[in-house]
C-alpha cells in the first residue's frame, strides 16, 4: 500500500543513523525516488502516494525535498515532522511497509548508501531513465516540475530488474 514518502525518507534516517552513515538532503531524495522506482519496477504497485518531477537534478518528490531543504548542503540531523491537530505536537512520519515494500528499501539501501548526492543524481540522469524521458528535447533552464509518470518509472526499473535477472543466469548465479 503507498505511503507518504516523507514516511520512507524517515525510515533510510534510521537507517543511516544506526549505521552512522549521515545523509545530504540531495542524497535523501534520490534514495527515495530510487526506492519507489524499485518498488514500482518489482511489484507493479507504488511505494509512494506522491508523484515525481522532473527538476535540473534529477527526479524529486517535492515532499521530500522540502521537508529537508533546510539542511542545504549538509547533513540531515532530524526526520521529516507533521503537526498532529489532535493533539497540537509535531510528530515523525512513520512508515507502513509491507514485507516486500520493506524488503526493497532495504535492498535498496545497501546498493545505493555508498553514493554521494552528486553521484545518485548521475545515475539518475543516465539516457534512458525516466527523468532523461521526459526531459528529452527541453532546454535544462525549463527543466522543472515535469510530472514523471509511474508508468515510465515503473517500466524502467523493471526492464533494469530484466536485465539483472539476465546477467545473474548468463553468470550461474540464476537457478
Amino acid at each position: 500500500m503507498p505511503t507518504d514518502s516523507r514516511s520512507v525518507a524517515n525510515y533510510l534516517l534510521v537507517k543511516a543513523r544506526a549505521e552512522e552513515n549521515p545523509l545530504t538532503p540531495l542524497q535523501l531524495v534520490k534514495l527515495v525516488y530510487i526506492s519507489h522506482g524499485w518498488t514500482l519496477g518489482l511489484t507493479q504497485k507504488p511505494l509512494s502516494i506522491q508523484s515525481v518531477y522532473a527538476w535540473p537534478y534529477g527526479p524529486v518528490i517535492p515532499e521530500v525535498y522540502h521537508a529537508f531543504k533546510q539542511f542545504g548542503n549538509g547533513l540531515i540531523d532530524g526526520p521529516a515532522l507533521y503537526f498532529d491537530l489532535e493533539t497540537g505536537a509535531h510528530r515523525s512520519y512513520v512508515a507502513t511497509f509491507s514485507p516486500i515494500e520493506k524488503e526493497i528499501v532495504d535492498k535498496v539501501w545497501v546498493a545505493y548508501k555508498a553514493f554521494s548526492g552528486p553521484q545518485l543524481s548521475t545515475i539518475t540522469h543516465r539516457p534512458g531513465t525516466p527523468w532523461a524521458t521526459v526531459t528529452a528535447g527541453i532546454p535544462s533552464d525549463r527543466i522543472r516540475d515535469i510530472l514523471i509518470p509511474n508508468e515510465i518509472i515503473r517500466d524502467h526499473y523493471r526492464e533494469l530488474a530484466l536485465r539483472n535477472k539476465a546477467t545473474q543466469e548468463a553468470s550461474g548465479g540464476g537457478d
